[in-house]
């Protein structure tokens, strides 16, 4: 090897002497070097974020992305190894919020907006210098010195063509969609980052039966429809009820009042109270009945308050088989909302709090929306109108970030439109090779078949902007890259971070325009990798062209409905095509808590200890 190994040293030490040596002879750049820039085997290194130090569960995958490189760098191969850094997004943001004391966006805004940016950057420098040291001691060639990052100005740039070409070619549209949103860091949150197995957790809520009088002129006139929900909040946006047409429902009496219940449904409705069944029919008989609103001082119209029926909206395995719909708030409540053309009711501002609605006084104004909940359940208690009133423990989403329980909101933002490539995007996922296998037309091929439009805006700071200059009229101009940017405004382009950017307006044809305020999701950056790291098309356009799609990647399970899935959509509606060719897929190491080791846990040791004691071999053969 060109050095001798001195005798009765440990195994750390005889590792620091090999790592001495590659790194003093340049070994792993050799080995580069010396290959064919003309055959290349091209690896996509899945980017960690800049968020803290690594634990075993990073390690594992560094390992496996450095076995699978070597093999075929001894086969001949030249492969570049380039780490990369996701340094945007809520991620950083909110570990940059802790340390300066902020809790919530508005606070950002009153603290500053360039403060907090260069907050953000001396954050990023910071953390990402300090990973170097694990990954040289489990003795992975990757070039870190050299690494990109999302927040680069070439990455950037790419980011944006990629929005523009996707604008350009249809995919791209602003529109009014329910979706996760948190309230604390005041954006809709990605639905597939949502789906990840640390986003929800065990929670108790109330589970109400509220009492909806039939106001007709036939027989079930002041029947009570019985409907059950865990959201007592979403009550005042009640617009319409929703059964099930096919299942049999029951008329009974109780206390000389009379109710309707699904059949399935009506021993646990009733539990110990005492019924007399009058009567039994199809739901189809209810169906167009029209009952007496709960709260009426938010907008309606003549198509509300009515009882409906809508694919896949009613199940008999909880509640009593009427679902009570608020249209913008639940993604099968607002297609069931447009579908009948029913209100949709905005009534949550974006911190969370109720607006003051169109008619009468709203006593919830203000208030907020978690801490409406009791004061609805008392009302409609005082008013007779609450059945049933029970604690339920369920699984619910919440933003891992800010330890936040997420809502189902309506609101306008900018969405992909995934829908008219999903073709593509199930045609293309055949010629990836999956490891394991049963993951391509299993967990991934679902993931595509269900997935919604992608929302992509976030109201937001760090993070590459979304390039699109408004005007008063409405007149939109969509901006691809710096030059175009320089050229139309005539100004130029220091840095396309918030501020600096909001600061930059066009002019063209009598008009004023100005940025639109959102970022990109960070989730829209991580799967522009290919592309960004290079500075595609502005750069290396050749060498990229003639080496995508990649070659391998590899990244824990958990990237199946993320960073696997994001890199697919934009791959397919940029390219026609997949963006990798080969998939390993790691499993999850659990933390000393029994989940998954997370930075936002906290359940690990740090492994350095583990490193200078046992050595990286040792812990590259256990893992």
């Amino acid at each position: 090897m060109g050095f001798e190994v001195p005798k009765e040293k440990s195994i750390v030490d005889v590792e620091n002497t090999v790592r001495k040596y590659w790194e003093e002879n340049k070994v792993f750049e050799k080995s580069v070097e010396q290959r064919s820039e003309d055959d290349l085997y091209v690896f996509y290194d899945g980017p960690p974020f800049i968020s803290g130090l690594p634990h075993y569960g990073h390690l594992l995958g560094s390992i496996a992305k450095d076995v699978i490189p070597r093999y075929w760098a001894m086969r001949g191969k030249r492969i570049e190894r380039v780490w990369g850094w996701d340094a945007h997004g809520l991620t950083i943001e909110n570990k940059v919020q802790k340390e300066l004391g902020i809790r919530e966006r508005r606070e950002i805004e009153k603290f500053g907006l360039e403060k907090f940016t260069k907050a953000c950057y001396e954050y990023t420098e910071r953390i990402s210098s300090e990973w170097k040291w694990y990954i040289d001691r489990i003795g992975r060639w990757v070039d870190i010195e050299n690494a990109y990052k999302t927040l680069d100005k070439g990455y950037m740039e790419s980011v944006m063509w990629a929005f523009k070409q996707l604008y350009d070619k249809g995919l791209i549209y602003e529109g009014v969609r329910t979706s996760l949103y948190c309230t604390t860091c005041g954006t809709p949150v990605s639905n597939f980052e949502v789906a990840m197995d640390n986003s929800y957790r065990e929670a108790e809520h109330q589970a109400v039966t509220i009492k909806f009088e039939i106001d007709s002129d036939n027989d079930l006139n002041g029947v009570f429809v019985l409907a059950w929900t865990t959201t007592s909040w979403t009550l005042p946006s009640n617009k319409a009820l929703v059964v099930d047409g096919k299942e049999v429902y029951i008329l009974v009496e109780s206390s000389g009042e009379r109710y309707v219940v699904a059949k399935e449904r009506l021993e646990t409705t009733f539990n110990d109270i005492e019924y007399e069944i009058l009567d039994e029919f199809k739901g189809k008989k209810l169906i167009g009945e029209k009952y007496k609103p709960l709260y009426t001082f938010y907008e309606a119209n003549d198509k509300d308050y009515y009882i409906y029926e809508f694919k896949d909206m009613v199940n008999m395995e909880e509640g009593t088989g009427v679902v009570h719909s608020a249209p913008g708030f639940g993604d099968i409540d607002t297609q069931m909302g447009n579908h009948y053309q029913l209100s949709a009711t905005t009534a949550i501002d974006d911190e969370g709090k109720f607006i003051k609605g169109t008619s009468g006084d709203n006593p919830y104004e203000g208030m907020f929306y978690e801490d409406v909940n009791q004061k609805v359940m008392d009302d409609l208690s005082g008013r007779e109108l609450l059945f049933r009133n029970e604690p339920i423990t369920h699984r619910y989403p919440y933003h891992d970030r800010c330890d936040t329980d997420l809502m189902h909101r309506a609101q306008s933002s900018w969405f992909i439109d995934v829908q008219s490539i999903k073709d593509s995007l199930l045609k293309s996922n055949k010629d990836i090779n999956w490891v394991p296998e049963y993951i391509k037309e299993g967990r991934f091929h679902n993931n595509i078949v269900q997935a919604p439009d992608w929302c992509i805006a976030r109201t937001r700071f760090w993070a590459t902007p979304m390039p699109v200059w408004e005007s008063s009229d409405g007149d939109k101009i969509v901006i691809g890259s710096i030059k175009e940017l320089e050229e139309l405004s005539e100004q130029k382009v220091k840095d396309l971070h918030r501020p600096y950017i909001d600061e930059i307006t066009i002019t063209k044809n009598g008009k004023e325009y100005k940025r639109k305020p959102e970022v990109l999701d960070s989730w829209f950056e991580s799967a522009s990798m290919p592309y960004g790291q290079v500075h595609y098309p502005f750069e290396n356009k050749e060498k990229f062209d003639k080496n995508f799609p990649g070659d391998f990647i590899s990244e824990y399970d958990g990237q199946i409905r993320a960073w696997f899935y994001v890199m697919h959509v934009l791959s397919n509606a940029l390219f026609g095509k997949h963006s990798f060719k080969n998939v390993i897929v790691t499993g999850v190491m659990s933390g000393d808590d029994g989940r998954k080791m997370s930075k936002n846990y906290n359940n690990f040791t740090d492994p350095k200890k583990v490193l200078e004691t046992i050595g990286g071999d040792a812990l590259r053969l256990y893992l």
